[in-house]
């Protein structure tokens, strides 16, 4: 692992972190803080709205980084 791909999981990390706050204040009776503990599991009561396809991917990289899931 190389300098390029720390940076990378930190950038998938931020997003993650950033679009959990927001997602939870759109949804405050959702599932939405249970995505930092479990990335098995979609929760159906959690509406995310991603901004760009690649929005979307480095946020699940982020979430299976932060919830110790496997790659």
């Amino acid at each position: 692992m190389d300098s390029s791909d720390i940076i990378k999981q930190y950038k998938q990390k931020t997003i993650f972190n950033n679009l959990i706050v927001t997602f939870t204040a759109k949804n405050p009776d959702g599932q939405c803080g249970d995505l930092k503990t479990n990335c098995c599991t979609d929760p159906t009561k959690c509406i995310r709205n991603f901004s760009s396809y690649d929005v979307k991917l480095n946020f699940d990289k982020g979430q299976k980084l932060i919830a110790g899931c496997a790659q």
